[in-house]
């Protein structure tokens, strides 16, 4: 019986050979070995170090030099958004809308956008949904100074509307706090 846990602990035996003239060596575990912590919905799956450097290169492609591969590609994403998101998304009306950006959603409610002035933004919806990305992107490109009222699709990506058996009963939109 182990001391700490009061439960028997049955071990096991790897034999590994280092090399040809090596001695076999041995070594035993615990048939169990130490659960770790798991994570649990209030904690953060991913650091915001994360977001940061994914932010960080949205911003050298967006913001790169005349001429460099950088700029190419920013170009070409701009250019061809529906190939980036494809046809009809939210992701590929929004870099029609503002010229130069480069954006991209991703995975589980991940949404990057970096404009051509060198500001960036990159985001996750905690619950990995896709209902609120377009609505808090458009509030969090209000908060870095892009003016979404005059142009007609950034307007329309501010609300997503909420559906009830095919008719709106309501519309997400960004909290107060986040447009001031």
């Amino acid at each position: 019986m182990s001391p700490t846990t009061g439960t028997r602990e049955h071990t096991w035996t790897r034999t590994t050979r280092c090399g040809a003239h090596c001695a076999r060596r041995s070594r035993t575990w615990p048939a169990k070995r130490p659960q770790r912590p798991t994570s649990t919905a209030a904690e953060p799956r991913c650091s915001p170090s994360g977001y940061r450097g994914l932010a960080r290169a949205f911003t050298k492609l967006a913001a790169g030099h005349e001429g460099s591969l950088e700029q190419r590609v920013a170009r070409a994403m701009n250019t061809y958004a529906e190939y980036v998101g494809g046809t009809g998304r939210d992701v590929t009306r929004l870099m029609g809308a503002i010229p130069g950006s480069v954006a991209k959603e991703g995975a589980e409610g991940v949404y990057a956008v970096a404009l051509p002035d060198g500001s960036a933004v990159a985001l996750k919806i905690a619950d990995g949904s896709t209902r609120a990305l377009s609505v808090a992107m458009i509030a969090a490109l209000r908060r870095l100074g892009v003016t979404t009222d005059a142009d007609d699709v950034l307007t329309e990506l501010a609300t997503t509307p909420v559906l009830g058996h095919g008719k709106p009963v309501g519309a997400i939109r960004a909290a107060q706090i986040l447009l001031e």
